[in-house]
Formats: C-alpha cells, sequence, structure tokens
C-alpha cells in the first residue's frame, strides 16, 4: 500500500492527482471518503473473468463462484487495508479524501501531522487490520476444518471466500512489511530513521537506499521462482503460492524499483540549492538557462538529469498558472453567484488552493 502524504514527496511522485486519481472509476463514498478502483485493477479482474469463461467451455457454475470469491475476497482485503490508514490518521488528527484500490494494495490520501511518531502509526494502520483479519480467518479455517489456501478442493462459495481472505490478507501483510518506500514497510522504516537521526529529508534519502537493495533483491527472487516454475511443472503445482507469490515479488520488484529512483530524483529536486547541486533556487529554474563554467565540465548524464529538472519546473509553473486562473475565475463567481454555486469539485480545488496559500510564506 502506498499512502499519498499531503506534504511529502510521496504524493507528488506516487499521485498525481488529475491523472492517477481519474484512472479508475470511482463506485462508492464511506464515511465521507471517496473510493475509486483504479483500472489496472478491474482489468486483472476481468482478465481472471475472460480465463475463467475461455477454460471451461460452458461449464460456468462452480468456477464463477470460485471467480466472485477470488474478487470479492481481493476487494475487501484491500478496502480494509486502506481503511485501517484512513482510521489511524483520523486518530491522528488527520483525515483521508479519498481511497484508490489498484492490485499492490491501494493509496490513501491521508493527511496526517508531519511528525514521525504520528506518520508512523498512520503506516502501520493498514498492515495491523491485515494482521488481525487473517489472525481472524487463520482462526475460522482451524475450526473449520480448512485448507488455508484455495488451490485444492471443490470450490463452495463461503470456503473459498474465507481461503483467499486467508491468501489476500497475508499477501498483502507480508508485500507491505517489506523495507520498500513507499510501501508501508518502506514508510514505518523511514519514520524509524527520520525520529532517530531528526532529520526527514536524510532519513527518506537512506530508505530509498535500502527500498532499492530491497527491490533488486524481490525481483531476483520473483524471477527465479518465475523460471523454476516454468521450467518444472510439478514443482509449479507443488508450490501454487511460492509460484503465485513469484510474479507478485517480480512485479513488485520492478515496480517499486523504478519508484524508487523516480522519489529519490523528485527529492533532490525538491531540496537543491545554490551550495547542492548547481542549482540556485533564487532564481527559479531560469538559472539553469546560464551554465558556467562548472557546466561544461559535467558530464552527458548530469547535463540530462538538469534539462529534465528544467523541464519539470516549467511544467510545474504552467500547471501553477493554470491553478491561479481558475483560482481567480472561481472568487469572480463567488462574488457573483454566491459560495453556493460551487460544484463538490470546484470546492475541493478552492480548498486545497487555500492550503497551498497557507503553507506559502
Amino acid at each position: 500500500m502506498e499512502r499519498a502524504d499531503e506534504d511529502g514527496p510521496g504524493r507528488r511522485s506516487m499521485m498525481r492527482e488529475d491523472s492517477f486519481r481519474h484512472s479508475g472509476l470511482r463506485v462508492s463514498r464511506l464515511f465521507g471518503i471517496d473510493i475509486w478502483a483504479h483500472w489496472i485493477l478491474l482489468l486483472i479482474i476481468g482478465l481472471k473473468l475472460f480465463d475463467i469463461l475461455l477454460q471451461n467451455h460452458g461449464q460456468y457454475g462452480t468456477p464463477l463462484l470460485a471467480f466472485a470469491a477470488f474478487a470479492l475476497a481481493l476487494l475487501l482485503t484491500i478496502l480494509l487495508h486502506e481503511l485501517g490508514h484512513a482510521y489511524a490518521a483520523h486518530k491522528q488528527g488527520g483525515r483521508t479524501e479519498r481511497i484508490i484500490l489498484w492490485p499492490l494494495g491501494g493509496l490513501a490520501a491521508c493527511e496526517a501531522p508531519h511528525d514521525h511518531r504520528a506518520q508512523f502509526w498512520v503506516a502501520a494502520g493498514g498492515p495491523l487490520v491485515n494482521l488481525g483479519l487473517g489472525l481472524l480467518v487463520t482462526a475460522a479455517c482451524l475450526l473449520l476444518g480448512l485448507e488455508f489456501l484455495p488451490f485444492s478442493g471443490q470450490p463452495i462459495f463461503w470456503q473459498r471466500l474465507l481461503q483467499y481472505l486467508f491468501l489476500w490478507n497475508f499477501v498483502l501483510l507480508l508485500v507491505n512489511l517489506l523495507p520498500c518506500y513507499p510501501l508501508d514497510g518502506g514508510r514505518l522504516l523511514h519514520c524509524m530513521l527520520w525520529g532517530r537521526m531528526g532529520t526527514h529529508h536524510g532519513a527518506l534519502e537512506l530508505t530509498l537506499r535500502i527500498s532499492k537493495f530491497t527491490a533488486i533483491l524481490a525481483l531476483l527472487f520473483g524471477g527465479a521462482t518465475i523460471v523454476l516454475g516454468f521450467s518444472d511443472e510439478s514443482w509449479r503445482f507443488s508450490h501454487p503460492f511460492l509460484d503465485e507469490l513469484g510474479f507478485v515479488s517480480a512485479f513488485c520488484g520492478l515496480f517499486y524499483f523504478m519508484t524508487a529512483r523516480q522519489v529519490r530524483e523528485q527529492v533532490l529536486y525538491d531540496t537543491e540549492d545554490s551550495g547542492g547541486f548547481g542549482y540556485d533556487s533564487s532564481q527559479g529554474y531560469t538559472s539553469l538557462d546560464h551554465p558556467g563554467q562548472g557546466e561544461r565540465r559535467r558530464g552527458f548524464f548530469t547535463r540530462w538529469k538538469l534539462k529534465r529538472r528544467r523541464r519539470l519546473a516549467e511544467k510545474g509553473e504552467r500547471r501553477g498558472e493554470r491553478d491561479r486562473e481558475r483560482l481567480d475565475a472561481l472568487l469572480e463567481k463567488i462574488h457573483l453567484e454566491g459560495m453556493g454555486s460551487l460544484s463538490s469539485s470546484e470546492r475541493r480545488f478552492l480548498e486545497s488552493a487555500s492550503k497551498k496559500l497557507r503553507k506559502t510564506p
């Protein structure tokens, strides 16, 4: 689960609000929180359904019940995980505006105090829910004499539902406890380092280094498991859990290695100054347009990064200009028609713009 902080790099790099938020379907609203299903999650569920229809040739009853248990358990597990984060944010004096469900857990846009203790408990909220649910389902399976994993036996809906709840809760728990930012384990590590080191960005730098190493290990484990499964069919069928985990591990390793690099670049871009990376932030991004002696000695990759930062800064400037124009138009609308004339999206934009203005020195 990645949690989008309102004032941290996780929000800027992992959740471009307009693009990521609307790449899916708004499915519900619970406790004042908008619930979205990302298109990747919808695609995976759709592919699973298509695979069942393709393989069973008209005998759809039992497989469709198993599929319903699979999908319901997956959605419930992810949703309850995210609501755990939302509840933790509420207990820390914050709030949550929206939750986006997607295959790697979800994304909860939580506001909480910018303090390592508060952020620690918000990050821990999701895994604690998965641990509690997993233990409850484990007890239920033991009492009913069920196997824990849904890979054998005649599928009965409620039995398969319990088995998939066991599977998804512990898979989500294990994946999210990896020390890999922005997973919950990476955020917990960041908060602990933040408290010990006393600096947010220093702790984040170290966390991102550890995250890349963890992602490489996950990618290697997943790749080795996939190769073993394809080379030895008997091993694949005798170890279905490891086979499934291999694909998840490989995908997570690749995705979060790229994410850690992206977040680190964003942190460097956000914190650079004239003494740090050769960029004078007091002059805005235009200071990059006039390289001096040091610029000529830089290598190709460094020059490419500087050009990329310039493009990011220009893009941010254009976005800021559009936001200012929209804010002016909304203020004019309020002046002419009153506050009641604003739509819900316009109110959210106005609230977001007000927060940004209050943070501006």
